[in-house]
């Protein structure tokens, strides 16, 4: 143990200097910029930094410093109860070291006052570092549960109905990913220039930011202006979905060949402040507050075993506090919409391989057994199921009539009878195959759409940007909602409308981008990797290289921006 009382300042920034991994802080106040320098430089070379300070006129001094660290990804937690003063002031580094003493993080203490610390490593006892690091958990989770957090992003917003707008209410985006020479950069409208090509991966705008990658193989986000929100500092990141982003550091750790680096996953607001600390193998989409999560001893498992760890590794659920909601871990996690989450377990026998599903309340409850071999998410109040159509024999799997219904809420099936087909809710409306009909339904489960329209031909789907799929039991066409026929049926798949358009084809491997128009605006092959649009942009990939293209056809490449 070393007892320090001169040059406490910089003895201090020594310790944080030395840190690797992560630096906790609880001081009541906080005015050093040298202190806070060295916490700068921590974040900068990926070590994560929490900090407890004191909500006062004292603190701000420094706030436009502290809410540019928060930019880098520290974490700053004010403490605003007025009526009970958090006075303690002790640091944490690696959870190996601690330090402790009468030392405020201020230019006075430092300049003027009699002070004292000790620091405490491992060597010295383990036990009381880990108290101090118990009790930092305990400072931080008492100051976030009585107080409402600031947010950038609206916790009751649903992933699934903000896809559904944006497919519905689609406009042009302002910058549009262009490749020349090897590199990416951005064009507008007018395919001029807004960012030169200098990036090695680039990325579609997603709720206003891109993705862009530097020669360090090191992430950042920009916005519509090309302007950074964050510096270069992720390994690895996700689009912004619901006002948020998965964000991931590599560390490094002991793999089953030896020494290997893996991906440890946290997120950012839009604002690049830290939302989920960097602790989880996994961290999925953001809806209602909720997002699904891999724990933290599952790090490492996709390097190791070759797995895409969005599929295989277990999943729980988890709050934008970072609270658990659930319990257990399930194999399938989707976003929860109108407060219910679909799960789902992974079942293997007798040389088959199947799902079940159910769904999981706010509070970690299942509502019901997993009765589903399949589901869709709640929409307008309701999910579409069905159920169980398989029976494991001893030997063989003996398959049973398709199942198809509706659930409510509590769990209760809508239909006595079962249905043929059943599609999930789109603004109120839902497509459905009865024994001896098809058609689309409100809400209360009243046709409001007949689906036969001739005895030739029957619209088989909703209407997605007002059109909707027809058959003449071989082929697929397209038809609007007043009944005007946009395409003839030709197409031996044909997928629903969204961004403006839709993807077909005829089954001769070539694929056709057709608009709402019926008007063919791109064609490519299974060669060409065909995507459906998304974010405003399709994409395709030519000789390995991907071209973006808008909704009236207009592609984007190096060709022709200038």
């Amino acid at each position: 143990m070393n007892i320090v009382f001169k040059n406490i300042e910089q003895t201090i920034i020594t310790e944080i200097n030395k840190a690797e991994n992560w630096v906790k802080i609880n001081v009541p106040w906080f005015t050093s910029v040298e202190l806070l320098q060295s916490l700068f430089s921590a974040e900068n070379r990926g070590v994560k930094v929490e900090l407890i300070i004191e909500d006062d006129k004292i603190n701000n001094k420094l706030k436009k410093l502290f809410e540019g660290l928060e930019r880098l990804g520290a974490t700053i937690i004010l403490n605003r109860n007025k009526e009970k003063l958090n006075h303690e002031k002790f640091a944490l580094i690696d959870g190996e070291t601690l330090i402790y003493g009468s030392f405020n993080w201020t230019n006075k203490a430092n300049l003027y006052n009699n002070e004292s610390i000790f620091i405490l490593n491992k060597n010295d006892n383990q036990s009381i570092i880990e108290s101090y690091n118990n009790r930092f958990e305990a400072i931080k989770k008492s100051i976030v549960s009585k107080q409402k957090p600031s947010l950038s992003f609206d916790i009751k917003n649903n992933y699934y109905e903000q896809i559904d707008n944006d497919s519905e209410n689609y406009q042009k985006p302002k910058l549009i990913p262009f490749r020349r020479d090897g590199k990416w950069g951005y064009c507008n409208l007018e395919k001029e220039v807004v960012v030169e090509p200098i990036y090695s991966e680039a990325s579609r705008l997603s709720e206003g930011l891109a993705q862009v990658k530097n020669n360090a193989n090191k992430w950042a986000f920009i916005n519509t202006k090309a302007e950074f929100i964050t510096p270069f500092k992720y390994d690895a990141c996700k689009e912004f979905r619901s006002g948020w982003a998965s964000v991931a550091r590599r560390i490094e750790g002991d793999g089953w060949m030896g020494p290997s680096e893996y991906l440890q996953f946290g997120s950012i607001d839009k604002h690049g402040t830290q939302i989920l600390p960097f602790k989880y193998a996994h961290i999925g989409l953001l809806s209602e507050g909720k997002v699904d999560f891999s724990p933290e001893e599952n790090i490492g498992s996709y390097y190791d075993n070759g797995y895409d760890f969005d599929e295989n590794l277990p999943k729980g659920i988890v709050d934008y506090n970072d609270v658990e909601l659930t319990d257990r871990m399930y194999d399938l996690v989707y976003p929860c919409s109108e407060g219910l989450s679909l799960v789902g377990t992974k079942h293997h026998g007798n040389g088959a391989t199947w799902n079940l599903y159910s769904y999981v309340d706010k509070y970690g409850n299942l509502l019901g057994d997993f009765d589903f071999t399949s589901a869709d998410r709640f929409s307008n109040g309701f999910a579409a199921i069905q159920l169980n159509f398989f029976d494991p024999g001893r030997y063989t799997v003996k398959y049973l009539p398709l199942r198809h219904n509706y659930i409510d809420k509590t769990g209760d099936l809508i239909f006595d009878q079962n249905l043929r087909n059943a599609e999930t809710f789109f603004k109120g409306t839902a497509y459905l195959e009865m024994q001896d009909k098809s058609m689309i339904v409100n809400t209360d489960f009243e046709e409001i759409f007949t689906c036969k329209i001739s005895n030739t031909f029957t619209v088989c789907s909703n209407f997605y940007n007002g059109i909707a799929k027809y058959t003449d039991g071989k082929t697929y066409g397209y038809i609007s909602q007043s009944g005007k026929i946009i395409t003839e049926c030709r197409y031996k798949y044909a997928g629903r409308y969204k961004y403006g358009v839709a993807l077909a084809s005829s089954g001769d491997g070539r694929y056709e981008f057709i608009n709402v128009n019926g008007e063919k605006i791109l064609e490519c092959s299974l060669q060409d990797g065909p995507v459906h649009f998304y974010n405003n942009l399709g994409i395709i990939h030519k000789d390995g290289v991907s071209i973006y293209v808008d909704h009236d056809g207009e592609v984007y490449s190096s060709a022709n921006i200038f």
